[in-house]
């Protein structure tokens, strides 16, 4: 049986690796839309998403993730579900302020079994 740690192992570097896209992206102008339910989103958080989706997916081909920008890749009855949200705070992230984040959380069984977050910061919390 795999250790959370094991999955982390994977989770954090591509959570990390989201965060230093998205405080590179706060360098240019962000492009800003709504989605359908007019929420706002931005490419920070698309480009976020599509780091973390493709990460996941090549380390766990078997995994369902289901991505605030992207909805549900795999099936909801995997026995592994990663929970994403690539950009939480996008307001605040769009205002110039802090008060945002990456989150990866990981079920098993359906129930909360890993995660990790990094804070606008910069530092991951397991």
């Amino acid at each position: 049986m795999r250790s959370a740690h094991s999955f982390l192992d994977v989770a954090r570097p591509l959570a990390e690796e989201a965060a230093r896209r998205i405080m590179a992206l706060r360098e240019s102008p962000l492009v800003r839309k709504r989605k359908t339910d007019r929420s706002l989103v931005t490419n920070a958080d698309e480009e976020a998403d599509r780091i973390l989706r493709e990460g996941l997916r090549k380390a766990f081909p078997d995994h369902a993730i289901i991505t605030e920008e992207s909805g549900l890749d795999g099936s909801p009855r995997a026995e592994y579900v990663w929970m994403v949200d690539p950009l939480d705070g996008t307001r605040a992230y769009a205002a110039g302020l802090s008060g945002y984040s990456v989150m990866v959380g990981l079920l098993k069984n359906v129930k909360p079994f890993a995660g990790v977050v990094v804070e606008s910061g910069g530092r991951p919390h397991l």
